[in-house]
């Protein structure tokens, strides 16, 4: 299968070309599912030790946009129909690969920015997690993030969890979920607060 896939921001805080429908940001106006109006969901079949070419069609908006829209050309393997088997534990290999696509009309750069939304207490494969969701609302790529955050009681100064993070990044126009692990602590019904720095080439947010 090969399709034409908006570029998000994974949890991991990596720039994700692999969902062939994610969850869009609300400020995404015009992405690749918008201009790519033909063959943009594709199955091929491409015999061994062959070459086959693969066409889309994209069509852009009258009005110039700004900044880029980032997206990938995916290319995933359709795994053969399991055989039947009694064993407990079957493993199945699916490959896949992605070629990052950037489209843009403009020579002027827009630089990404980010905006702090819901703040929670949650959990992530059984383990808990403060989550603040970070949001690049901008159409511009945001590389080599660093996030240093920390969590007090409303009324204190005393750092109870904290997470730092760097190397991230952000797809345009994409958010994501970044975890504060509080392992097995317990943290009793009340309020808090959360101190957050983002740090992203010269930019910097608090």
């Amino acid at each position: 299968v090969v399709s034409i896939n908006q570029a998000v921001t994974n949890d991991n805080g990596v720039i994700d070309y692999s969902q062939v429908k994610p969850k869009l940001d609300p400020s995404l106006k015009v992405g690749t599912q918008d201009i790519f109006t033909k063959g943009s969901d594709q199955k091929v079949t491409v015999a061994a030790n062959a070459q086959k070419k693969v066409t889309f069609t994209y069509t852009m908006p009258a009005k110039e946009l700004p900044g880029i829209i980032l997206g990938g050309v995916y290319v995933e393997q359709v795994p053969a129909a399991a055989k039947h088997t009694t064993a407990k534990i079957m493993i199945q290999n699916a490959f896949a690969y992605a070629i990052g696509l950037r489209l843009r009309e403009s020579t002027r750069t827009v630089l990404p920015d980010m905006r702090l939304h819901e703040v929670k207490a949650t959990q992530i494969n059984r383990r808990n997690y403060v989550t603040a969701n970070l949001q690049n609302p901008q159409p511009g790529i945001m590389q080599k993030l660093t996030v240093n955050a920390r969590v007090t009681k409303f009324d204190s100064v005393k750092t109870l969890i904290r997470q730092q993070q760097s190397g991230m990044g952000m797809a345009p126009n994409s958010n994501f979920n970044f975890g504060i692990p509080w392992g097995n602590q317990n943290l009793p019904a009340g309020q808090y607060t959360l101190y957050l720095t983002a740090k992203a080439g010269s930019q910097t947010w608090q």
